[in-house]
């Protein structure tokens, strides 16, 4: 049997560091024996993300930031998470993607992204606008949000 592989968009991958709807199903996502990817992109949109949640909405303080921070930085040493770089392929896929349809920049390489890792990649994300686009491009996905919660 082989090992499932998960591409986790930063919709999802956010709350495994700062609790929100969908963090306990993420927390036990990432408890399975089970590949887990993201794009190199993530650590931007992570530290925008937390700055935002720190600076403009006042959700979290210092601490909390840090604490987010660091924990994301230990599953990408750890291998827990594995970053796929931006490759000239994920640019030229992302480019043919907008020729189809618009979505943002940021969506259409993380689509070309996930697409570059082959068949079987089953994409998490609760990015509603991006789940959309990936139904319709027939890639398997999963919305933490939507799913039950463990207990």
């Amino acid at each position: 049997m082989t090992m499932k592989t998960y591409f986790v968009d930063t919709s999802a991958l956010f709350k495994r560091y700062i609790p929100e709807e969908g963090s306990a199903w993420m927390d036990r996502l990432f408890d399975e024996d089970a590949r887990m990817l993201v794009s190199t992109l993530a650590r931007v949109e992570v530290a925008s993300n937390l700055q935002r949640l720190l600076s403009v909405d006042s959700f979290i303080d210092r601490r909390q930031f840090t604490a987010a921070w660091a924990a994301f930085f230990m599953d990408l040493a750890t291998g827990r998470l594995e970053a796929v770089g931006v490759t000239s392929g994920v640019v030229d896929g992302a480019v043919h993607l907008l020729m189809d349809t618009y979505i943002t920049p940021m969506d259409a390489l993380q689509i070309s992204s996930a697409m570059s890792m082959g068949e079987g990649v089953v994409v998490v994300s609760s990015d509603q606008r991006l789940n959309k686009t990936l139904s319709t491009l027939g890639i398997q996905h999963i919305d933490p949000t939507r799913q039950p919660t463990p207990g």
